[in-house]
């Protein structure tokens, strides 16, 4: 007898942490408090290009990367507004900016992470966002994994 397997898209597990981040800051200028609170090198890379929701334009946001070579963590900073003040994630208006990681170092703990982004001057929030209860964050780290594939394929 032939077994059947099915997945789900909600089977699919992502090992980020996400948090997301409301500030007035553009987004150079956090990449710089970003890397002092938390002690890494972000630095901008291509754009990433993002599938816009309902319909098949692709939109390109500001994007900062980097590989924490000590720990072997990447780490991301997502605009959630492009320069063209289109959203990326419109059910997300609340959230400026998308930090993500794959991976916190084992003597940092998520409540310090988030406290150190809490810190910086002009963020008003940062908060861990749940994977499980967002399709289009989900949709975000599909995106984000095909972008990474590209930057690593041109380098």
């Amino acid at each position: 007898m032939v077994k059947k397997y099915k997945l789900s898209s909600s089977s699919l597990a992502y090992d980020y942490t996400v948090v997301g981040i409301v500030s007035t800051l553009r987004d150079f200028r956090l990449c710089h408090f970003v890397n002092e609170a938390l002690n890494i090198k972000l630095s901008r890379k291509e754009d990433i290009p993002v599938n816009a929701q309902g319909s098949d334009q692709v939109l390109y946001f500001p994007f900062y990367r980097f590989y924490d070579v000590s720990y072997k963590i990447n780490w991301y900073l997502i605009a959630n507004k492009n320069h063209q003040q289109q959203w990326m994630m419109a059910d997300l208006k609340q959230l400026n900016y998308f930090l993500i990681n794959d991976g916190i170092p084992s003597f940092m703990q998520l409540s310090d992470f988030t406290a150190g982004v809490k810190k910086i001057p002009n963020v008003l929030m940062a908060q861990e966002i749940d994977l499980s209860k967002s399709k289009t964050l989900n949709h975000l780290l599909d995106d984000l994994e095909m972008h990474l594939l590209e930057l690593d394929r041109t380098k």
